[in-house]
């Protein structure tokens, strides 16, 4: 899972899986709550490049693991009428972690990790 040298890889498949841990309560019927998920962005791991128990470290031993698409993010939402919110996802590698990746909130075009 270490980057070993290997560059960012910006490209992603709409059908690439991404993989992250949770606990129980914010899937229902097998259906991912909204709840599981932080804004302004969240992290995942990239079905390219790990598989789906990577997320689950020893400290995450209790936690389940949601997996969902690329093309499942939403490109775009908007609140109140004038603001709009963009979604991508992002490889963002971390030293121990090839796959870490982010999906991203963009605010009127802007990423800003304190919104």
């Amino acid at each position: 899972m270490c980057p070993g040298g290997r560059p960012v890889d910006p490209h992603f498949e709409p059908s690439e899986k991404l993989y992250r841990r949770c606990q129980a309560d914010p899937v229902v019927d097998g259906r991912i709550l909204p709840q599981a998920f932080r804004s302004p962005d969240f992290s995942v791991n990239r079905g390219k490049y790990s598989e789906p128990e990577d997320v689950l470290i020893a400290s995450y031993e209790r936690f389940g693991i949601v997996s969902f698409q690329v093309k499942d993010v939403p490109p775009r939402i908007f609140s109140g009428g004038a603001t709009e919110f963009e979604f991508g996802v992002t490889h963002d590698p971390e030293e121990d972690n090839y796959s870490h990746s982010e999906v991203r909130t963009y605010k009127n075009g802007k990423f800003d990790p304190k919104l």
